[in-house]
């Protein structure tokens, strides 16, 4: 049998094969050595391994390699965690400052997580885009938790890409036990990933453990998201309730705030909190916008006070190009006038320092439709908003007008924004006025307008009402009008008060 050896000499990668040859009438065999110089295939070989099982950009372990790692080569399971690492928003960075900088990034953050784990018997991986991998030897909770927030915190500090500094990352991390929670590598992945997923909801740097009811959840959450995403294309189920906005010297409606509204068949009115999210990590949330938007301007033209519409805008709908066309489209389609639609957006949405954002609002503006800065004192440049684009409207946040009755500091807040508004000639909103003693106090304050369920609880068009109330009484709900007014009653059913009432 032939024998094969790879050897180096000289700088140079012989490849040496022995064989045995028959002598010519078979009297007795003879070794015959024969080599050739492979080292350019050498290294073909190795550069083409080395693609095979790491991450060009940063050097580390790609998918495929990282796998391999999550089980010992006899089969038998290490007992450790395996952290899955998100840069929540780096999208964002990258695209504002382009791939050059994301790049640069991705591999300073590949050198922290090195840091990290020297002197530790810890892999790390990037698995794709800005998402790595680790794994560690820790079987103890505790300290697979601490590691995590040491991570956190270490990839939190600000990078310095040349002479530009970027803002630490927002990291997100879920972690997998092994064995506890699987063996495989597919399966050890995929559950630290739902553990991921469940630390990104919370909307903040965080660290989440896998649970067996997380894959539950989020087997929910995608019927969740086929469910809308079937009743965008039927329109069945979805439906705009309108919530006025009075003004407080007259006493007269001057806006209607569309605010949609989803039953779900088989399951019932599934509440805003719950579905919006969903729409706004998906391409829904342009559709949902579109059909609200579409509605909003089609009602608003049979209302006979001639009020405003306005229709909350989600600030993912902003800068791409998608939600100015969308509004012409509304306008044109619908005949309503530019002047009586009013778009909200929400203070921490609206990015004054992105030029897309601004390109739209000011465009917005330029077509004759009205701004309305929503949550106003929640976001971390009141101030900037409303002096980088024109604003219409001032809506102060509901958690400071619940409390400005009993807590000077947030009476204080109403105060100044009302005054602000005066100053600038523009009206000045109230949000979830729900008391008598609420409105006194935002009336005292000065504030201009007041919205909530002590001025009225959001209320369906005439056209949807015979269809919601067929939906409610099949489940037992009562949900009817008084006179002209469409005063509306419930039953006890608190999980329907509290739907209709958001």
């Amino acid at each position: 049998m032939p024998h094969r050896a790879r050897i180096s000499l000289g700088g140079e990668t012989l490849d040496l094969q022995i064989s045995r040859a028959a002598l010519e009438g078979g009297e007795g065999a003879i070794l015959v050595l024969t080599w050739s110089i492979v080292t350019q295939q050498v290294e073909v070989e190795k550069h083409i391994w080395k693609l095979a099982h790491y991450d060009a950009l940063t050097g580390l372990e790609n998918r495929h390699a990282f796998g391999q790692r999550l089980s010992r080569e006899d089969g038998a399971p290490l007992a450790g965690g395996v952290l899955l690492i998100g840069l929540d928003g780096f999208e964002t960075i990258s695209d504002l400052n382009g791939r050059h900088v994301g790049e640069g990034l991705i591999v300073q953050v590949a050198d922290r997580l090195r840091l990290a784990c020297q002197g530790q018997d810890a892999h790390i991986g990037r698995l794709e885009g800005n998402q790595f991998a680790m794994l560690v030897p820790y079987a103890e909770r505790e300290r697979l938790e601490a590691f995590a927030r040491e991570l956190v915190a270490l990839l939190g500090r600000p990078y310095w890409l040349g002479q530009k500094m970027l803002p630490g990352v927002t990291v997100v991390i879920g972690i997998a036990q092994q064995p506890q929670h699987g063996t495989g590598s597919d399966r050890l992945i995929a559950r630290a990933d739902i553990a991921m997923r469940v630390a990104k909801s919370q909307r903040k740097s965080a660290v989440a453990f896998f649970q067996l009811d997380m894959e539950q959840c989020l087997l929910e959450r995608v019927l969740l998201e086929q469910d809308l995403r079937r009743a965008l294309e039927t329109g069945e189920g979805l439906f705009v309730f309108y919530q006025p906005i009075m003004e407080i010297s007259s006493g007269r409606v001057s806006t209607r705030e569309a605010l949609v509204r989803w039953h779900r068949p088989q399951c019932g009115w599934v509440s805003p909190a719950d579905f919006i999210p969903i729409a706004e990590e998906t391409d829904l949330i342009e559709h949902l916008g579109a059909f609200v938007l579409r509605r909003a301007c089609l009602d608003a033209l049979v209302w006979e006070d001639s009020a405003r519409v306005a229709v909350n805008m989600s600030g993912r709908q902003f800068g791409r190009q998608s939600l100015v066309p969308a509004v012409m489209a509304a306008l044109d389609e619908t005949g309503l006038p530019a002047e009586r639609l009013e778009i909200e957006i929400t203070e921490t949405a609206a990015l004054a320092e992105d030029a897309d954002v601004l390109a739209d609002l000011h465009c917005l503006h330029a077509m004759g439709v009205r701004i309305s800065l929503d949550d106003f004192g929640t976001g971390y440049s009141s101030f900037s908003h409303l002096r980088t684009f024109h604003v219409d409207k001032i809506k102060i946040d509901g958690s400071f007008v619940r409390d400005a009755a009993k807590k000077i500091e947030c009476a204080s807040i109403v105060r100044a924004a009302a005054d602000i508004g005066r100053r600038l000639g523009i009206p000045v909103v109230a949000e979830c006025v729900e008391t008598e003693e609420q409105f006194h106090s935002i009336v005292l304050e000065g504030c201009t307008e007041a919205q909530g369920y002590f001025i009225s609880v959001p209320k369906p068009t005439a056209r949807d009402l015979v269809t919601i109330n067929i939906i409610n009484r099949s489940e037992d709900d009562l949900f009817f009008v008084k006179g002209d007014e469409m005063d509306i009653y419930f039953s006890c059913n608190d999980r329907l008060r509290e739907i209709y009432s958001m």
